[in-house]
């Protein structure tokens, strides 16, 4: 599967929002996606999805049978993702619990030159990302209690 690169051309007048860029005429911004392992129970949160869209395919997916999801969450999702846990959790009417981890995802931007007298710059940056795991509670059987008579 190809990796999907997102462009955008930054000018030299550009430089007041973008201090850590070096100072060149043009240069074409390249951020290669991180490779993705997905799996029927993950969910990746994005601020462009709807939310009711999202929140109707982790219904589908807990009403599918499957006992856990995940939902990833990355800058600024991690305010939809929340909300989306919570929103899901409110609704199950205490039949699901959710855990949170978080953790930083580490980019790698490149930024390419438009001319040939320069050479590829790369810009590390750090974002954070949270990853919501949404389970089924257990359901523990109640035993009646059983009198036993003793002669």
């Amino acid at each position: 599967m190809p990796i999907e690169i997102e462009s955008a051309e930054y000018k030299a007048d550009d430089y007041e929002e973008f201090p850590d860029y070096v100072d060149t005429p043009l240069y074409v911004l390249s951020k290669p996606l991180p490779k993705i392992k997905q799996r029927q129970n993950d969910v990746y949160v994005t601020s462009k999805t709807s939310f009711k869209a999202q929140q109707k395919r982790c219904e589908d997916l807990i009403n599918s049978g499957i006992n856990e999801i995940y939902l990833h969450c990355v800058g600024n999702a991690i305010k939809q993702g929340l909300n989306l846990a919570l929103t899901l959790i409110n609704n199950s009417n205490g039949s699901l619990s959710y855990v949170v981890y978080t953790s930083t995802i580490r980019y790698i931007d490149e930024l390419h030159p438009l001319y040939d007298d320069e050479d590829i710059t790369i810009q590390k940056r750090n974002n954070s990302a949270i990853h919501i795991k949404i389970f089924r509670n257990a359901v523990i059987p109640q035993n009646s209690k059983t009198s036993s008579s003793v002669n």
